[in-house]
């Protein structure tokens, strides 16, 4: 087995993780050294013994440089299967990955404003985002946590513009805006309530239609 060197990637699983060439070559040096040994009490003569010394110190210093090189392939994989485990611990489970579903099948719900059958004035005073963002805090706890995490930092708490609530008003809509993209069958009238609002507020139809063009409204002719 070839030694790991200096920024050589480690193995991806235990499985590859073999020291077994190196185990046997251990083996072998203690079975020398235990010889070397007997030999060194045996001798009686001392050059004969100078030799042996020096013969058994080198096999002592081989198997101490194997052992050191055994230790550091296990604690090479040790720290990736540790890493791996933060990595999975970071992870969302199966269970957290079915409750996502579950709520942004109750946030296509909340989108579900029954616009097209006429415009309200809680368009003109921005109530129907309002509520939108309200109903999601309480149908949709996971994700409502998952966008605070994305978006709301230490540094907005010194904004007055950029605020907390504001920030996570805007990854709401913006996530509103997503759900057509991920169905294209749903009643989503967040685009809608956007593009009348923005025409309310003076947009024309070349504003309209650019904003069409990247997805965030119908085009000025639906609207």
């Amino acid at each position: 087995m070839a030694l790991l060197r200096l920024g050589q990637t480690l193995p991806e699983t235990v499985r590859e993780f073999d020291v077994s060439a190196m185990k046997e070559k251990l083996t072998e040096l203690e079975g020398a050294i235990n010889l070397e040994w007997d030999r060194l009490l045996s001798e009686k003569e001392g050059n004969s013994r100078a030799a042996l010394i020096m013969h058994c110190q080198a096999l002592i210093t081989q198997h101490q440089e194997l052992t050191a090189v055994v230790l550091q392939q296990y604690q090479a994989v040790l720290k990736k299967l540790e890493e791996d485990q933060e990595f999975m611990e970071g992870a969302m489970t199966s269970a957290q990955k079915e409750r996502v579903g579950v709520e942004l099948k109750r946030f296509e719900d909340i989108c579900r404003l029954n616009l097209k059958d006429g415009v309200t004035e809680a368009l003109l005073d921005n109530s129907t985002f309002a509520t939108v963002v309200e109903k999601f805090e309480q149908e949709c706890p996971l994700i409502d946590d998952i966008v605070k995490t994305l978006l709301i930092t230490e540094s907005a708490k010194r904004s007055f513009i950029k605020t907390p609530q504001h920030k996570k008003k805007c990854g709401i809509n913006a996530l509103a805006c997503l759900l057509s993209v991920r169905n294209q069958r749903c009643e989503n009238n967040i685009n809608l309530a956007f593009g009348m609002m923005c025409v309310t507020y003076g947009g024309g139809k070349q504003f309209i239609n650019m904003l069409h063009a990247m997805g965030l409204t119908p085009s000025w002719d639906k609207l």
